[in-house]
């Protein structure tokens, strides 16, 4: 049962179940990234008080394979960078954030087993499509520091494009405005750097997501527009200085 509603979410996600993977726009890397994203944490998260005698690693061998065996066959091509990108952002919310298979049940154990083969199955499938990606000139960053720019970059993005409602006494486009112009001056200053790029990638990972979820709104804000809006870009105007202050010092 947990394994079914977990793989529905999956197909759900990406509007299509594992049949329809052909149909894939070729030239969507954002949505690459994504799938890629979930197979890397399935794969990735260790258990928590599992069983005695019980090795999730161990039992998900063939799975890894299956994933090496893909990155290979990608080798070369724009979509090793996506993967790239992928494991990059999975190491460090599992580093930074942590998380875990709860198997204290060997029965629930076993599900979650079941369900990562089948969003690995799955999910290779669906980034076949995407091995006509054209190869790209890799940013001159490590990975450990461009996945944490990225996080940040998508942590902002997501703020300062809410899709709940601020406050019942403003509009939201003219809230943000002011937060996003900050922003976008940001991505002005950075033009023709290595992290130009990555910023893109977050922003792009934000829009996608934007357009496949459905949120739960708490009951907005009752204050005034323009303290709310003051309020955004003075944490917008902090997180892009501490931005500035990473790159320079990474």
């Amino acid at each position: 049962m947990i394994a079914a509603l977990a793989l529905t979410i999956f197909h759900m996600f990406f509007l299509a179940a594992d049949g329809e993977a052909a149909t894939r726009d070729p030239a969507d890397a954002t949505e690459a990234r994504w799938i890629a994203r979930f197979i890397y944490d399935d794969l990735t998260q260790p258990s928590c008080s599992a069983p005695p005698g019980f090795s999730r690693e161990a039992q998900l061998i063939d799975a890894r394979a299956a994933v090496a065996a893909f990155e290979a066959r990608a080798a070369g091509t724009g979509l090793a960078f996506q993967l790239a990108v992928a494991r990059a952002d999975v190491a460090y919310e599992l580093a930074n954030v942590g998380g875990c298979w709860v198997d204290d049940d060997i029965r629930f154990a076993k599900k979650h087993l079941e369900m990562t083969r089948g969003v690995v199955e799955d999910g290779l499938k669906m980034l076949t499509p995407f091995l006509a990606l054209p190869s790209l000139a890799l940013p001159a960053l490590s990975a450990e520091d461009a996945a944490a720019f990225r996080a940040e970059v998508r942590d902002l993005e997501r703020d300062i494009r809410p899709m709940c409602t601020i406050t019942t006494r403003g509009d939201n486009a003219v809230i943000t405005a002011p937060a996003l112009a900050e922003a976008s001056r940001f991505r002005q200053r950075i033009a023709g750097t290595p992290w130009a790029l990555h910023y893109d990638l977050a922003e792009e990972d934000v829009v996608f997501q934007r357009r496949r979820v459905m949120v739960d709104c708490a009951n907005p804000r009752d204050e005034a527009p323009d303290a709310v809006s003051a309020e955004m870009l003075a944490d917008t105007r902090r997180r892009v200085a501490a931005l500035e202050l990473k790159m320079r010092t990474d």
